[in-house]
C-alpha cells in the first residue's frame, strides 16, 4: 500500500494534472528573487525537470523511509552555483507540501501531515 506522501502526490495529480505552474507560482510569491534564476527557461523544461527530480526523491523516500543524503548533498552543492543558499534549498520541498495540502483541502489527513513533516525534518537535518 502506498505511503501517505505517495497518496498525497497521487491525489494532487488527479486534482491538478501537472502542478508545475502552481508550485512555481507559490515559490515566486514567497521568494520573488528566485524567479530571475529561470529567466532563460522559456519552455519551462528546467522547472519541469527540477520538479520531476523532487517528486522522484519524495517517492524513493516514501518507499524506503529514508532520505538519500548523497543525492541531496549533490543537489545542494549544484544549486550553490546559482546563488541558492543551502538553508533555502529544502524550501522547495516545503512548497510542494504546501501546494499538496492546499489542493487536497479537507482530504489532507493527519497521516499525510505527519509523513511530510518527518520527511522535511530529515531533509532539513542533512
Amino acid at each position: 500500500m502506498p505511503g501517505a506522501i505517495d497518496l498525497s502526490l497521487e491525489r494532487l495529480a488527479e486534482l491538478s494534472g501537472d502542478p508545475q505552474k502552481e508550485i512555481y507560482s507559490l515559490m515566486y510569491f514567497r521568494y520573488p528573487d528566485y524567479q530571475s534564476l529561470f529567466v532563460l527557461d522559456k519552455d519551462h523544461s528546467v522547472r519541469g525537470a527540477m520538479l520531476q527530480t523532487a517528486f522522484e526523491f519524495l517517492l524513493v523516500y516514501s518507499d524506503k523511509g529514508k532520505v538519500n543524503k548523497g543525492d541531496l548533498a549533490s543537489w545542494r552543492s549544484h544549486h550553490l552555483e546559482y546563488g541558492v543558499e543551502e538553508d533555502i534549498f529544502s524550501v522547495f520541498f516545503e512548497l510542494i507540501r504546501d501546494c499538496v495540502k492546499d489542493k487536497l483541502g479537507a482530504e489532507w489527513t493527519e497521516g499525510m501531515a505527519s509523513h511530510w513533516q518527518d520527511f522535511l525534518g530529515e531533509v532539513g537535518s542533512c
